[in-house]
Parts: structure tokens; C-alpha cells; sequence
């Protein structure tokens, strides 16, 4: 199984756990409906939890996050495309926590707008690049401050 931050299923895991023997004390063992209970949880947030996200201040990338970066990482390569559209691409692989290489598979993207210069902003996400347009109260495209993730 590859490792984070492939998104993973239930299945992934591996077959549905069984005790051994009874639980005498659930101090000292953790019985397998507890672990099956931690897998189906861990998956669904999985689903949920952004890959990766960023702060777009005066047309420049000000700040980033990148879940496969735990502890900091280079910075994605930024560009102001043109007036409301930034453009962030992330490396197509990164390393799991094993060493393994993954590849960054991004499916969406969303943002929230900072400040007054932008009223709405959209944002996608397809493989390891990351797009996002602002807009004004008219519906045209503007610069602005925004804070995006991908997932």
C-alpha cells in the first residue's frame, strides 16, 4: 500500500480485524471493534482533509502548507497568470512517510477571500496544479488576498 498522502479506503487496511481471545481488560488490549472503529474513522477523514493550501497576499505566494511536507518543504512554483487568476503547481510526486514515491493527485479545490478587494472566489484542482480566480462584486476577475486548499 502506498503511503500518505494517497488517499486511502477501508479496504487498504486490510481485512476486518478479530480478536484473538476475549478481552479481559480493555486497559492492557484494544479490542478489534475499537481498531475497526479507528480505520472507518481515519478513512472518511481522509476523504475530507485538504492536501494542501497557501495564502496569496499581494500577488505572491506568502505563505504554504503541504501535508506531504509535515515538517516544511520547498515552496510550489507561483504565478500571477493574469488580472483575479493565480496559478500554484505542486511537484507531480513526493516521498511517503516510507520513502516510497507518490504521486500528488489533487481533484479540488477551494478558497476564502481576505480583505476587500475580492467578493467571491473559485478555485480547481487537477493533478498537482491549483487555480484560482477572484472576483468583484460585478463578477469580474480582480487581485486580491485569498487563502485556498486543495484536496
Amino acid at each position: 500500500m502506498a503511503g500518505f498522502p494517497t488517499r486511502i479506503s477501508r479496504a487498504t487496511l486490510g481485512p476486518k480485524r478479530k480478536d484473538f481471545d476475549e478481552a479481559v481488560d480493555e486497559t492492557y488490549y484494544v479490542s478489534a471493534r475499537f481498531i475497526e472503529m479507528l480505520f472507518h474513522q481515519v478513512c472518511g477523514m481522509n476523504l475530507l482533509s485538504s492536501r494542501c493550501g497557501g495564502l496569496i497576499v499581494s500577488n505572491a505566494l506568502a505563505a504554504h502548507e503541504e501535508s506531504w511536507a509535515p515538517d516544511g518543504g520547498a515552496a510550489p512554483t507561483f504565478s500571477h497568470v493574469a488580472t483575479g487568476h493565480y496559478r500554484i503547481t505542486y511537484p507531480a510526486t513526493a516521498d511517503d512517510e516510507a520513502g516510497n514515491t507518490v504521486a500528488i493527485a489533487l481533484t479540488r479545490a477551494r478558497g476564502f477571500v481576505q480583505g476587500a478587494a475580492a467578493r467571491s472566489v473559485t478555485a480547481t484542482a487537477s493533478g498537482s496544479q491549483v487555480d484560482v480566480y477572484l472576483f468583484d462584486a460585478a463578477g469580474s476577475t480582480v487581485d486580491g488576498d485569498v487563502w485556498f486548499e486543495a484536496f
